[in-house]
C-alpha cells in the first residue's frame, strides 16, 4: 500500500502544481502614475526686431495675434517688434503655448430647414510653443517672427529670468554667442569672463551713477589675444529689471540688445 499511497500523493502534488500554473497569483496592480503639478510661472515675450536695409519692395510680415489660456479664459498677449510684453501669470502644463484663434465655419446639412444658419467653431492655432525647465519661476521668451520652428510656430528662445536673482534695479547680460567673451566696464576698470549661453548678474549702481554704463566686449583670436568685438553704452533703469542679450553679428562682431525691463509686478510695464 505504501507505494500506492506515494503514487497517489505524487498525483495530488502534480495536480496542485498544474493548478497553480493555470491560475497564477495575479500580479499586483501598478500604482497610478502621479499627475505632475501644474507649472506656475511669469513670462514675458520679446519680439526680435527687423534688421538690415529694408528695400521699397520688402514687406515685413505682420505679427500674429496671440492668446494664452487661463482658468478665466483666453488672455490676449500683444506682440510688438523690439519690445517686451508685460509679465503674465501662467498656471498650467508645459510647453507653454500661445495661439491665435481661427474661425471655422460649417454650412448647414442639405436636409436642414431653410432658416438654419452656418455654425462656427473657434479653433486654437499655436503660434508660439516654449519649452523650459519646470523649476523656472520667470522666463523671457525671445521670439524671431521671421523664422519658423520645425512645427511651424515662431522660432522661440526661452531665457532664464529668475525672480530670486533678477530684481528691479539689478542687471543681467546673457551671452547668446558660442564663444567666451570678456566684458570690460571701463568706468570701474572691472573685467569679467562670460561663458557661452550663460548670464552674468550685477548691480548697476556699482558701475555708474548716470544710468548709462560703458561696456567693451572682447573675444580671443587664434593667437589667444583679446580682440574687441563690441563697444557701447547700456541704459540702466534703477526702477526695473535690466536684461541685455549679446548676439553675433557677422564673423567678428557682437551686438548688444536690451530685451527686457520690468518693475516686477504682473501686468505693469
Amino acid at each position: 500500500m505504501k507505494p500506492m499511497l506515494l503514487f497517489v500523493s505524487g498525483i495530488f502534488v502534480c495536480l496542485r502544481l498544474l493548478a497553480q500554473e493555470a491560475n497564477p497569483t495575479p500580479a499586483p496592480t501598478p500604482a497610478p502614475t502621479p499627475t505632475p503639478e501644474p507649472v506656475r510661472v511669469r513670462f514675458s515675450v520679446f519680439v526680435w526686431p527687423s534688421e538690415g536695409i529694408l528695400m521699397e519692395d520688402v514687406t515685413i510680415p505682420a505679427l500674429p495675434r496671440a492668446f494664452y489660456r487661463t482658468a478665466a479664459g483666453n488672455v490676449p498677449v500683444r506682440l510688438t517688434r523690439n519690445a517686451a510684453t508685460p509679465l503674465y501669470d501662467y498656471t498650467g502644463d508645459l510647453p507653454l503655448v500661445l495661439y491665435d484663434i481661427e474661425e471655422v465655419w460649417t454650412d448647414p446639412p442639405e436636409d436642414a430647414p431653410p432658416e438654419a444658419e452656418p455654425t462656427v467653431e473657434l479653433r486654437p492655432v499655436p503660434v508660439i510653443r516654449a519649452r523650459f525647465p519646470r523649476n523656472w519661476n520667470r522666463v523671457l521668451l525671445i521670439v524671431f517672427p521671421d523664422r519658423r520652428a520645425d512645427d511651424g510656430t515662431l522660432l522661440t528662445m526661452p531665457l532664464p529670468y529668475d525672480t530670486d536673482e533678477l530684481q528691479p534695479g539689478m542687471a543681467r547680460i546673457y551671452n547668446g554667442s558660442e564663444h567666451p567673451l570678456v566684458l570690460e566696464f571701463p568706468d570701474t576698470e572691472h573685467m569679467v569672463t562670460l561663458a557661452p549661453y550663460q548670464p552674468i548678474d550685477f548691480n548697476p549702481r556699482g558701475l555708474t551713477d548716470s544710468g548709462f554704463s560703458r561696456v567693451f566686449a572682447y573675444r580671443r583670436n587664434e593667437r589667444g589675444d583679446l580682440e574687441m568685438v563690441h563697444t557701447s553704452r547700456m541704459f540702466m533703469d534703477t526702477e526695473t529689471t535690466n536684461y541685455f542679450f549679446l548676439y553675433p553679428h557677422g564673423r567678428r562682431r557682437i551686438r548688444i540688445l536690451r530685451v527686457a525691463g520690468h518693475p516686477g509686478e504682473i501686468g505693469e510695464e
